[in-house]
């Protein structure tokens, strides 16, 4: 099966000094795999994670109300080298890429001069994982998988220098 669909849902942790500014909330991606070659595939997933700047906005909340904690994107391409075990039963894999992280913060109220003040955000970096799984069925089109990953992004803004975040999945996934 050269063809791979993800859907997946868990947890990311801000870490490290990250943690200052952001707060764990909860992700959700999904995702394409090709794979080229046995035991190698390039992957291509879309990740969100919900409100995780709830945290860092509470200082605005006695001017502005309850802002929220907008939401951020992930884009990510890459690979991972699959190691079938139990005739391919079971697997693990290790994977690293590129990731485009885009932090979509709420507006705040217009400035004394009408400038309106946003807070997006976005930023480069790269990801490494390792996922354990298993097949479903006898003919391994369906499987279910455990996905720690690990994001390292340099972000535009000082204030958000170098975002990381640690984000466990749990995901279903389709071959074809």
């Amino acid at each position: 099966m050269r063809h791979n669909l993800t859907v997946g849902a868990g947890r990311a942790a801000p870490l490290f000094r990250s943690s200052n500014f952001w707060t764990t909330r909860p992700a959700i991606k999904a995702g394409y795999g090709y794979r080229f070659l046995t035991n190698l595939q390039a992957d291509m997933d879309f990740m969100t994670t919900f409100s995780p700047g709830q945290d860092m906005f509470r200082a605005f909340r006695l001017l502005e109300g309850d802002i929220g904690g907008g939401a951020l994107y992930s884009l990510s391409f890459g690979g991972r080298g699959i190691l079938p075990l139990r005739q391919e039963r079971f697997f693990l894999s290790l994977g690293a890429g590129a990731v485009c992280e885009r932090y979509s913060g709420p507006q705040l109220k217009p400035d004394a001069l009408g400038r309106r003040i946003s807070l997006d955000e976005s930023g480069w970096g790269a990801y490494a994982l390792v996922s354990a799984g298993v097949a479903l069925d006898r003919r391994h089109r369906f499987r279910l998988a455990v996905t720690p990953r690990m994001h390292i992004v340099n972000s535009q803004q000082a204030f958000l220098h170098r975002d990381r975040w640690l984000i466990v999945l749990g995901e279903f996934s389709v071959g074809f």
